[in-house]
C-alpha cells in the first residue's frame, strides 16, 4: 500500500475547489439568466412587480460578488498554507 503523497493530495484538493469554483458561477450565471429572463407578466403570475424582480437581481447578484470574493479569500489562505508547508519542509530540511 502506498504511503500518503502531502503533494499529490494538495494537487487532487486544488483540482476539486477549481472544479466546485467553475460549477458555482455557472450556477449563478444560470440563476440570473432566469430571474433577467422573466417577462413582466410572468413576473405578474407571481404576484409580484418588475421593480421587485429588480431588486431580486440586485439582491442575488449581491451574494454572488459577497461568495465570489469569499472564495477569493479561501484561494488566498490556500495557497499561504502551501507556502508555510513548502516553508516547513525546507526548514526540516536543515534541521540535523
Amino acid at each position: 500500500m502506498p504511503g500518503f503523497d502531502p503533494d499529490s493530495f494538495a494537487n487532487m484538493m486544488d483540482d476539486y475547489i477549481e472544479i466546485a469554483d467553475a460549477n458555482i458561477k455557472q450556477e449563478y450565471k444560470r440563476e440570473l439568466n432566469a430571474l433577467k429572463g422573466l417577462s413582466p407578466e410572468q413576473i405578474e403570475q407571481f404576484g409580484g412587480t418588475t421593480s421587485q424582480m429588480n431588486e431580486i437581481i440586485k439582491e442575488v447578484e449581491n451574494a454572488k460578488d459577497k461568495n465570489l470574493k469569499q472564495a477569493a479569500l479561501i484561494d488566498n489562505l490556500k495557497k499561504l498554507g502551501q507556502s508555510t508547508y513548502d516553508l516547513a519542509k525546507k526548514v526540516s530540511a536543515l534541521v540535523p
